[in-house]
């Protein structure tokens, strides 16, 4: 029922005419999910604190919309070139519910999200002091569309981070009638949606993605058509 419900809502957010039939069934049979070799915790990557400036050394450099740090708290906007929304980029966000991470350079993000309505709030942190990778934590419900080709030109990595205690989280993945059950060790939980999009295999089944915590659930349903790659969360 859950997964029905996150169809509709992706059904009514896109135009039709840009959407293909996501339940279609494939002239191949599909593979599952851990086939594709990037599923459970990895080991976060080292990382080091980056001060903000004025573009000239570490920090968010240019292209930031303008923006005050104070403390921990709004840093600036980052527009979406073709979607006319932003995501709202904040220091040290509180993260309460299992929640989608982007991984990847934030130039290449801000290129391949092509669907956006409206501020998402997500929370930005230096994997170097340059920069140049970042991690993005969407913590409240949204829906992304982003370019399919343009994607597989990048590293960019998707996947749930869990707040403390991951012992608590039970992120149940489910792609077609297969299903398989994780229990994360640390709260970067890897998923293969990139590899799955590249393969064509979100084109005849999408991938879902239910994890309980100890401050609430989340619901993360992964989609595709020819042209885009469609990210849907729910709490």
């Amino acid at each position: 029922m859950k997964k029905q419900n996150h169809l509709n809502t992706l059904n009514r957010a896109c135009r039709p005419e840009r959407i293909l039939a996501l339940g279609a069934a494939c002239a191949l049979a599909l593979a599952p999910v851990f086939a594709f070799g990037d599923v459970g915790e990895v080991g976060e990557p080292g990382r080091e604190k980056a001060q903000s400036n004025n573009g000239s050394g570490p920090g968010p450099g240019p292209g930031i919309g303008a923006g005050v740090a104070v403390g921990d708290e709004f840093i600036g906007t980052l527009p979406i070139l073709t979607g006319g929304g932003q995501i709202e980029l904040h220091r040290g966000l509180e993260i309460f519910r299992p929640s989608l991470f982007i991984e990847g350079n934030l130039w290449e993000v801000q290129n391949t999200i092509s669907i956006l309505n409206g501020t998402v709030v997500a929370n930005v942190e230096p994997l170097d002091p340059e920069w140049t990778r970042v991690r993005l934590v969407f913590p409240n419900p949204f829906l992304l569309g982003f370019d399919r080709l343009a994607v597989q030109g990048t590293d960019i990595q998707f996947g749930l981070w869990i707040p403390e205690p991951v012992f608590y989280a039970y992120p149940q993945l489910s792609f077609g009638s297969r299903s398989l059950a994780l229990q994360p060790t640390n709260s970067r939980l890897a998923l293969p949606i990139a590899q799955m999009s590249t393969a064509g295999a979100l084109l005849g089944s999408p991938l879902m993605v239910e994890t309980g915590g100890f401050f609430g659930s989340n619901a993360l349903l992964a989609a595709s058509n020819q042209d885009f790659l469609f990210l849907v969360q729910r709490h």
